[in-house]
C-alpha cells in the first residue's frame, strides 16, 4: 500500500500504520487517531517470558516486511543480546498468533489490539509482555496531497472530540463476541414435566424446524452458539436475539422485533430457507447443511471463495469435510485471499471452521444424551413396574 501511495496510484491509506520518525521521512502521515503497543505472543505457562532479557537467543516469527522488525532489532541492542528473527513464514499476524496457540511456533509479535481480539479466540495465549512504548497510529496520504492531509486531520479531530473513536474501540476491541463465552454445562439437558429439554425454546424450535427440514436439536445447537439461549443478546456488530440476526437481514426476511423469541426464530428460519436455496446444488444432505451453517456465520460469498480455492487446488468444492473447510481457514492468509479466484477477500476463516465444528459436535451430543436419557427413563419405568408385581 505504501509503495502504491508513493507511486501516486492511491491517495490515502486508511490503516493503522505506526507513525515513526523514520517512516515520516518517506510518507505523509495524518494526525494520529489512537495509540497502541507491540506485544509478545506466547503460550500461557509457568515458563512464560516475563522479562525482555529472557528473549536473548530466542526465535521470534514475524511476517515478512513487518513493522515489528526494526523494533525487535532495537530491543536486541537495548538488552545486549541477539533476538533471532524468522521472517520465512508467509503468514499474516493473525495466522501466526493461531500458530502460537497450536504450538506450531513459540513466539510472535503483534499489535496489542490485534492480540486482544485474538486472545478472545485462543484463551491459552499470554500477551502481557509489551516490547514497545505506546506508539501513534495514523493514516497516510499521498506526499503531494498536503491539502488532503489537512482535511483528514480536521475530520479526525472532530470525530475524536465527538467520542467516535472511543465508541468504535469499545465496539470492536473491548466487547467480547457472545459465542466466545462458553458455559461449562453447554451439553446439559434437563427434565421438565417428564420431557427432556435443551432450552425453554424447544417447543418453538420443534414447531418451526419442519419449515426448513432440520432436526430441532440441530437448531438448538445453532441457537446456543449464537446467543447461549439469551433472547436479549446483542453482539458487538449489532446482531440481536436468539439467532443473532443483523437488523438489515431481519428486515429483509420479515422480522419486526428480534428480541421476541418467536419472531426471531421465525425470521431465522426464513433466512436459513434462503441459504438452502442458494446451496441446493450440493447433493449430499449432511455436507449441504454444513455449507449452510458456514454461510450463516461468514456469508455465502466467503464460502463460495473457499469452494473456488478448493477446486483450484484439486479438492472437492462440493464437500465441506476435509475439503472446503480447509480453504475457509486459508482465507486468513494473503496468498489465498488475494488469489484471483477469490472475490470477497479476507475472511476470518478459522472462526467459521470452528463455528461449524462446534455446532455439529454439540448437536451430536444433544442427540446422544436425549436418546440415552430416554432409554434410562424407559428402563426405570420397567423396573418400577417389576417392583409392583413383586
Amino acid at each position: 500500500l505504501i509503495e502504491e501511495l508513493e507511486k501516486g496510484n492511491i491517495d490515502i491509506v486508511a490503516s493503522g500504520i505506526i507513525n515513526t520518525k523514520a517512516m515520516a521521512k518517506e510518507i505523509l502521515f495524518t494526525d494520529y487517531y489512537t495509540t497502541s503497543r507491540q506485544v509478545l505472543i506466547q503460550k500461557k505457562s509457568r515458563k512464560a517470558i516475563k522479562n525482555h532479557v529472557e528473549l536473548i537467543g530466542k526465535t521470534i516469527v514475524i511476517p515478512p516486511q513487518s513493522p515489528y522488525y526494526h523494533r525487535l532489532l532495537n530491543l536486541s541492542e537495548e538488552i545486549g543480546g541477539d533476538i533471532i528473527l524468522n521472517t520465512n513464514y508467509e503468514e499474516t499476524s493473525e495466522r501466526l498468533i493461531e500458530l502460537v496457540s497450536q504450538d506450531s511456533i513459540v513466539f510472535t509479535v503483534s499489535d496489542e489490539r490485534v492480540a486482544e481480539i485474538n486472545k478472545k479466540y485462543y484463551d491459552n495465549l499470554d500477551i502481557s509482555l509489551p516490547i514497545s512504548f505506546p506508539q501513534k497510529l495514523s493514516w497516510a496520504v499521498n506526499p503531494k496531497s498536503q491539502e488532503l492531509k489537512l482535511v483528514v486531520d480536521k475530520w479526525l479531530k472532530r470525530e475524536k472530540r465527538k467520542g467516535t473513536v472511543k465508541r468504535l474501540y469499545r465496539r470492536y476491541f473491548e466487547n467480547r463476541q457472545l459465542y466466545t463465552k462458553r458455559l461449562n454445562s453447554e451439553f446439559m439437558i434437563y427434565k421438565l414435566e417428564n420431557h427432556f429439554r435443551i432450552s425453554q425454546y424447544d417447543s418453538l424450535l420443534q414447531h418451526y424446524a419442519p419449515s426448513v427440514g432440520w432436526d430441532w436439536k440441530l437448531l438448538s445447537s445453532m441457537m446456543y452458539e449464537e446467543s447461549r439461549f439469551q433472547r436479549t443478546a446483542k453482539s458487538w456488530a449489532g446482531a440481536t436475539g436468539l439467532f443473532q440476526l443483523m437488523p438489515k437481514t431481519a428486515k429483509g426476511f420479515g422480522g419486526k422485533n428480534m428480541y421476541d423469541p418467536e419472531d426471531n426464530i421465525k425470521t431465522a428460519m426464513e433466512f436459513i430457507k434462503d441459504l438452502q436455496r442458494q446451496w441446493e446444488f450440493i447433493e449430499d444432505e449432511e455436507q449441504r447443511t454444513k455449507f449452510i451453517i458456514a454461510s450463516y456465520n461468514a456469508g455465502s460469498g466467503h464460502v463460495h471463495d473457499a469452494r473456488r480455492l478448493a477446486r483450484k487446488y484439486g479438492m472437492n468444492g462440493d464437500k465441506w469435510d476435509d475439503n472446503t473447510e480447509i480453504y475457509i481457514k486459508k482465507l486468513m492468509e494473503s496468498r489465498y485471499y488475494l488469489n484471483r479466484v477469490v472475490r470477497y477477500g479476507y475472511c476470518r476463516g478459522s472462526e467459521t471452521f470452528n463455528y461449524v465444528h462446534r455446532i455439529m459436535k454439540r448437536y451430536n451430543k444433544y442427540e446422544t444424551m436425549i436418546i440415552d436419557q430416554t432409554i434410562l427413563d424407559s428402563n426405570q419405568v420397567e423396573l418400577d413396574s417389576s417392583k409392583k408385581i413383586l
